[in-house]
């Protein structure tokens, strides 16, 4: 008899690639060499969404193997998203306590168990928007 707690495990790598895609596609891109881009509609989106957004587009570059980690300070963030540090540094201990992003060692990440969250925040921005 097959165990039915086998059917709760999944495979984790690809569904976060799954989700990632469906999430970061409308806002960013990267070339060949691992270089973040970011598209017209990331100037449309909040600063607390653009920083989720960012911190998103280095797990990817992490799960995709142009960076080494996937944590980051807030002033990377501000350098990548152009947000002023402060405010990025406001909305990171918002995005921390919301379980968003966890903190490890000074640096920042989107932990696996929030992506569904992020997803719902996106899918409900779309609804409104579309």
């Amino acid at each position: 008899m097959i165990n039915k707690l086998d059917d709760l495990v999944i495979d984790g790598e690809e569904l976060v690639r799954e989700v990632m895609v469906e999430i970061l596609f409308p806002y960013i891109s990267f070339t060949k060499e691992g270089e973040l881009l970011l598209k017209n509609d990331f100037e449309g989106l909040s600063a607390t969404n653009k920083v989720i957004i960012v911190y998103l587009s280095l797990k990817a570059m992490n799960a995709l193997g142009f960076k080494e980690t996937s944590g980051a300070g807030p002033k990377a963030i501000s350098e990548i998203s152009g947000i002023p540090g402060g405010t990025v540094r406001r909305y990171v201990r918002e995005l921390e306590d919301e379980k968003i992003l966890k903190s490890e060692g000074g640096l920042y990440e989107v932990p696996l168990y929030s992506l569904e969250k992020i997803k719902k925040i996106f899918t409900r921005k779309e609804e409104r928007d579309g």
